[in-house]
């Protein structure tokens, strides 16, 4: 098993060559292409900002960079988080990463806003709403 490490760290201390060269060459325009970037995730971030001001499930420490929250239920015992995630995945075809993969409680998940387009993400928020709605335990 160390041998396997060993070589897959030598595998991937660095990027081939090729990329390293195209990473070169977009930082050299790094402002044309940063300026966009960060007014896309600006934008993103307000999606996802103006969700969770409507949350009466979930709330979370609004992040103060960067391209991912944390959010968590507010309360965990009032929703069947396995069945959460089930739903999530096989009916709305939405993925947000549980807290256990984080070493968090389960009620948490990472939410990334950067990569999907604009309208994705406004489904996929929607999603997590309907899929907390139908996950919730009946007394």
């Amino acid at each position: 098993m160390e041998e396997f490490l060993a070589a897959k760290e030598q595998m991937y201390i660095c990027g081939p060559a090729l990329e390293e060269e195209l990473a070169y060459r977009y930082l050299l325009h790094r402002e044309d292409h940063l300026a966009r970037i960060r007014r896309d995730i600006r934008e993103k971030f307000w999606l996802v900002e103006s969700w969770m001001q409507g949350q009466e499930d979930w709330e979370w420490v609004e992040p103060r960079g960067g391209c991912v929250c944390f959010p968590r239920l507010k309360r965990p015992d009032l929703t069947d988080i396995d069945r959460f995630y089930e739903i999530l995945r096989k009916k709305y075809g939405t993925y947000a990463g549980p807290g256990h993969w984080f070493e968090m409680p389960q009620h948490y998940m990472r939410l990334g806003f950067g990569w999907p387009d604009k309208e994705s993400l406004k489904e996929g928020l929607g999603a997590i709403s309907k899929a907390t709605g139908e996950a919730k335990r009946r007394y």
